[in-house]
């Protein structure tokens, strides 16, 4: 017996590859589902700046940090990317990057779900 589906738009943000100003809206505490890795992220609420969808409004994407802070960890370079400066054994306001400005790339990736924007 055969095996259908019915391709549909996605409701995910689309950009092409390129590097975008974006603003920070928020960031939370979050889990992912099914995750190979810690499944203990912190997710980053970004809008463009400079660059506006069909019905003039800014672009919304998310990106996503495990939550570990170490000097390698995208959390940390995500905070580096918004000027917040941290001290190693100090204590890190994360929402101090809510309402920063980054620049921020932007990669487009063909997943099992299809082809996602995704922020690096």
């Amino acid at each position: 017996m055969p095996l259908y589906g019915t391709f549909t738009e996605s409701d995910w943000a689309h950009l092409d590859d390129d590097t975008y100003l974006m603003r920070c809206t928020g960031i939370v505490e979050a889990e992912i589902e099914n995750s190979l890795y810690d499944p203990r992220i912190y997710r980053i609420s970004l809008e463009t700046v400079d660059y506006f969808d069909d019905e003039d409004q800014p672009v919304k994407m998310d990106a996503i940090a495990s939550r570990k802070l170490s000097p390698n960890s995208k959390m940390v370079r995500w905070l580096g990317a918004f000027n917040v400066r941290y001290i190693k054994d100090e204590r890190i306001d994360l929402e101090a990057i809510v309402g920063r400005l980054c620049m921020a790339t932007v990669v487009n990736k063909v997943t099992e779900q299809g082809e996602r924007s995704r922020v690096t």
